[in-house]
């Protein structure tokens, strides 16, 4: 009897075992067969709707490769390539006094400060990975009236990021943004956790159709 029972037991064990592994090796199957090779961002301004698109030049999500373009409705058979270095473009949700334009990533309407009969433009706000350390911010200006890309800045400054799930915080006015970001890393501290990372607030406004940043202080 005693046999029979640690036979039984024995067999309940391998059982449990061989279910275990096999939802071990299909979820780990999942999560490779759901590593981002692309995403896109679902954005509206007003009537008007249009889509941000990251995609990857080669299928591998290994390959810092993503490459940027924005959907217009009057662009449809045709994306409008935005032009940026390749690399790895992070969703990023955004902590604002205002909703953002699209899903994923800040997308505000601001005005020239030195064309101020123009209407106001956009200005998205990309997280691109830049490893080991934090994402860094980069943003494009876009006049979405005419379907082109008026300027650029990429890298501007590191975003903040302790624990990979940190929204990018913005307060936003239609003059200016202002975006908190790392000015300083402190060196020499004896340790490198993310007590080292200084923030700040850098304000970004639009001149003649360029973007222009400086920290507040």
């Amino acid at each position: 009897m005693t046999m029979r029972l640690l036979a039984w037991k024995l067999d309940g064990c391998l059982r449990v075992a061989a279910a275990f592994t096999a939802f071990a090796v299909g979820s780990s199957a999942q999560a490779i067969a759901a590593e981002p090779i692309g995403w896109r961002a679902d954005c509206r301004l007003g009537e008007q709707s249009f889509q941000v698109d990251f995609a990857s030049a080669s299928g591998d999500p290994e390959s810092d490769d993503m490459r940027v373009s924005l959907m217009l409705p009057q662009r449809s058979a045709l994306p409008l390539p935005l032009p940026l270095t390749p690399g790895v473009f992070r969703p990023r949700s955004v902590v604002s006094n205002q909703a953002s334009a699209c899903t994923q990533l800040g997308a505000y309407l601001i005005r020239d400060q030195i064309h101020l009969a123009v209407p106001p433009r956009l200005l998205l706000w990309l997280s691109v990975a830049d490893p080991p350390g934090w994402d860094q911010l980069s943003l494009v200006l876009i006049d979405l009236g005419a379907g082109k890309v008026l300027h650029h800045i990429e890298r501007v400054a590191p975003i903040k990021d302790p624990d990979g799930r940190q929204g990018l915080t913005l307060q936003v006015q239609p003059e200016h943004v202002m975006a908190r970001l790392q000015r300083q890393w402190l060196n020499n501290t004896g340790t490198d956790g993310p007590e080292n990372s200084i923030e700040d607030w850098y304000r970004v406004e639009v001149r003649a159709a360029r973007i222009r940043g400086s920290w507040a202080r």
